[in-house]
């Protein structure tokens, strides 16, 4: 309560000089009134003023009743005056404690980020947010939106997400939500091109090391991003209208592919990573059998860090080759990216065996 005074000093301090101004005037104004008249309620100026405070907060006891005419107009017109103070009044407290009571839920995210690791940071709650919200919730990652828009934010509050009102270009708020130590991810989810710019930059420019995805809207802002760090860049709409092409042509593949990436019949599209030692390490994709696992390799992201197979056809990434539907000869390597289709149990069962467990939210390392 102390600090909501402090922060508005200056408010009560105005609306302080006005009461002040109002009841010097009615204790002025009352005792001229009121002091010639035969039997007078009011004797002096300390009744009147006394007569004022009461009128101005509304108590009114009635042990100092106007006589003459122009007394009960002051009287009347004080009792608007102090109307109107207790709501001025009450309105600055009441915004002044919402902005407070804010600032403490912030903080409390700011704690919750501190005790959590590998947290993902989603700035933008849009149409696009919502959707990414939902599969991070759903596959039990850790993350928190930073939106600028409270409605936004209390939208992802409703929906039980950790969430920041803020300006994801601010470098403090950044590194409140833990970004380069707790944070190891962004994501660039807004609707506007050049907010996703800077935040590009200034994520970047706190952590060097970072994983910045981007969403742009318009083809000339791919190539800005990249300049500003973005290590992966998404057009959602340009996806869009490639899935709604291909719909056009062939609606069965279309309609398997829609239910894998939506997750409308329970199949799963999960990333697994060859780690160093692992099952996989070494291994032919032919001495796999993902048939009696009930599973569908669908291709292997291999960084180009890694030997190439020519032998292959591959697809050009950002930093990594994608071999699609890859031969039973090609043999896996430490850091290849496995994109298996399955049911969730299927997917948790390989992994089991592979050595790749689902980590916890509070204790969970990064995996592919």
């Amino acid at each position: 309560f102390g600090q909501v005074l402090v922060e508005k000093r200056f408010e009560l301090y105005t609306l302080s000089i006005f009461v002040g101004a109002v009841v010097l005037i009615a204790t002025v104004a009352m005792y001229l009134f009121e002091a010639e008249q035969p039997q007078p309620r009011v004797t002096s100026l300390m009744d009147a003023l006394y007569w004022a405070v009461i009128t101005i907060t509304t108590v009114g006891y009635g042990d100092i009743v106007p006589q003459t005419t122009e007394g009960r107009i002051v009287a009347m017109v004080l009792v608007f005056a102090g109307i109107a103070v207790i709501s001025f009044a009450t309105s600055i407290i009441v915004m002044a404690f919402h902005e407070k009571m804010r600032e403490l839920h912030d903080n409390r995210v700011f704690a919750e980020v501190e005790r959590s690791t590998d947290v993902a940071i989603v700035c933008g709650y849009g149409r696009i947010g919502q959707v990414v919200a939902k599969r991070l919730a759903a596959g039990r990652e850790a993350f928190v939106i930073v939106d600028r828009s409270p409605e936004a934010v209390e939208l992802a509050r409703r929906h039980g997400y950790q969430a920041v009102a803020g300006d994801a270009t601010d470098n403090t708020l950044l590194a409140n939500l833990g970004l380069g130590r707790q944070a190891s991810r962004i994501l660039c989810l807004t609707h506007d091109d050049v907010s996703n710019v800077y935040i590009t930059l200034t994520a970047r420019q706190v952590a060097p090391d970072i994983l910045i995805i981007s969403r742009a809207n318009k083809a000339e802002t791919v190539r800005k991003l990249t300049q500003a760090g973005a290590n992966h860049v998404v057009r959602p709409y340009e996806v869009v209208a490639r899935m709604a092409a291909e719909f056009i042509g062939q609606p069965v593949a279309f309609d398997a592919l829609y239910d894998v990436v939506t997750q409308a019949r329970g199949v799963h599209l999960e990333p697994v990573s060859v780690s160093p030692g692992a099952w996989l390490d070494g291994r032919c994709i032919g001495e796999i059998d993902f048939a009696a696992r009930r599973l569908t390799l669908f291709g292997v992201i291999r960084p180009h860090a890694s030997p190439a197979v020519d032998a292959h056809a591959r697809y050009e990434l950002h930093d990594a080759h994608f071999y699609f539907n890859p031969k039973p000869e090609f043999r896996l390597h430490v850091h290849d990216i496995l994109m298996l289709i399955g049911y969730e149990a299927s997917l948790f069962q390989f992994k089991e065996r592979v050595g790749q467990h689902r980590p916890s939210r509070k204790n969970k390392g990064q995996h592919g």
